[in-house]
């Protein structure tokens, strides 16, 4: 009776840290979703650097889209 307790609670363990790891993945990286243009940046109120990425203002920078050659 106290191993099918145990198999009981480690699979509930191990499905609350897939689930926190799978929202986890997929929360969004968006700070604030106000218009802006593909590329613009601005001071956060923190004074933190923010970048419009095209959908929302991120922390990280809009990655280049043009090649030189």
């Amino acid at each position: 009776m106290t191993v099918r307790r145990l198999l009981v609670v480690l699979m509930v363990v191990v499905s609350v840290v897939v689930a926190f790891a799978t929202i986890r993945a997929y929360r969004s990286s968006c700070v604030s979703y106000e218009p802006g243009l593909r590329g613009e940046v601005k001071r956060g109120q923190d004074g933190t650097l923010l970048y419009f990425s095209g959908q929302c203002w991120t922390g990280q920078p809009v990655a280049p889209n043009d090649t030189p050659f």
